[in-house]
């Protein structure tokens, strides 16, 4: 089983300004999970998925491994 440390989903749109769609990014939602298992985050991202599922989106997924001092 694998055990991430922190896994966050942050969700991105382009906002409407004036009665247009702006060409720049902003962040609509961020949901910063601590401790979560493999396991239990693909149901969750599949959940999330779904709520947002009225928009054009693409999904990005990033993977960190990072050394730690022992």
């Amino acid at each position: 089983m694998i055990y991430l440390d922190e896994a966050e989903i942050v969700s991105v749109n382009k906002p409407y300004e004036d009665g247009k769609k702006s060409k720049k990014l902003m962040v609509e939602h961020h949901l910063n999970c601590k401790g979560i298992t493999l396991k239990k985050l693909i149901p969750l991202l599949e959940t999330y998925s779904e709520s947002i599922e009225h928009f054009d989106h693409k999904v990005k997924l990033t993977v960190e491994f990072i050394e730690q001092d022992r």
